[in-house]
């Protein structure tokens, strides 16, 4: 049976994120490379020249002098805690396959189980509102898809998907219009997998 793709994606080790972001210096700094990848950019006049008020953690503009906070506007805004406990649980929550409980993430980030529950929440919805525009079928064809298991009922050997004896089958269908004609199949001929 070949190797399913998604199961074998290479990952960042433990190790590897110990070593890319060792310290709260290195989180910022990584932040703020993913926030401003052009150079920072003043939210007020869009002038690239700023200084750093490190006792507050802010960066002033030099020609409007408007002060703008790293994490403002971002999903951790108003966070009171270190930005390595988030990167922390962002690095947890994407390499589990199947997620962790509030619980757990609060022993492996060292916090509370209320504050690991509000992290947990606030960076699911922040995923869920980047998928929400990426849907199949948004800005192009509408489609469909529907499996089925062919083979009739045989009693004893068990029920479901891992049943014995049933052929999975597949069928995905979108909106041709609009597609080459070479897409569309014969008519009154379906298409089968390898057939």
């Amino acid at each position: 049976m070949p190797r399913n793709r998604v199961q074998q994606q290479k990952g960042l080790w433990d190790d590897t994120f110990e070593r890319l972001y060792p310290d709260e210096e290195a989180c910022r700094k990584a932040w703020f490379a993913w926030r401003w990848p052009e150079g920072f950019k003043c939210p007020r006049c869009a002038a690239a020249e700023y200084c750093e008020i490190r006792e507050r953690q802010l960066l002033q503009c030099r020609c409007c002098r408007y002060q703008s906070s790293l994490i403002a506007g971002t999903v951790l805004q108003g966070t009171k805690l270190p930005m390595r406990v988030w990167f922390r649980a962002m690095h947890l929550l994407a390499e589990g396959k199947k997620g962790l409980s509030n619980i757990e993430l609060g022993r492996r980030l060292g916090v509370s189980t209320n504050a690991a529950w509000r992290v947990q929440h606030k960076l699911m919805q922040a995923m869920i509102e980047r998928d929400r525009r990426y849907q199949l079928g948004a800005a192009g064809p509408r489609i469909e898809i529907d499996d089925a298991y062919i083979g009739g009922e045989r009693t004893g050997e068990g029920a479901g998907r891992g049943r014995r004896g049933h052929t999975p089958f597949y069928h995905c269908r979108g909106d041709l219009r609009g597609w080459p004609p070479a897409a569309h199949p014969p008519p009154g001929r379906a298409r089968f997998p390898g057939g």
